[in-house]
């Protein structure tokens, strides 16, 4: 986590304010969540955060308070782990899977995915 935290910090202080897009393992999402929220690298928490393949997670800066934008910026977590991207629609061309017995698809999530 110390690594991608490292090299998450470096993007962000290269490019200040603009919109940035990395790909990466689930450990590179666990490493910006402690980064966001400035949490000490190798601090164990109560809980975990968990990312499955291909999923998407987006941070966004927002104003502190919106009455008073002056206040400065903080990190907010817009999207964690969507995988609506990978569900294919009802009229989608595949093989359908209605998903394991417990009703989960490969990704992770509850519906119907194609292979």
């Amino acid at each position: 986590l110390a690594r991608a935290r490292a090299a998450l910090t470096t993007i962000l202080q290269a490019h200040p304010g603009d919109r940035i897009l990395t790909i990466g393992h689930g450990e590179t999402v666990t490493a910006a969540h402690h980064l966001f929220l400035d949490i000490e690298p190798g601090q164990m928490l109560p809980l975990a955060f968990t990312a499955d393949q291909a999923s998407i997670t987006t941070w966004r800066q927002q104003p502190i308070s919106w009455l008073r934008p002056d206040d400065g910026l903080r990190w907010a977590l817009h999207r964690h782990n969507d995988v609506a991207h990978l569900i294919a629609p009802p009229w989608a061309p595949g093989k359908v899977d209605a998903g394991d017995e417990h009703g989960l698809s490969p990704f992770g999530v509850r519906g119907r995915a194609v292979r």
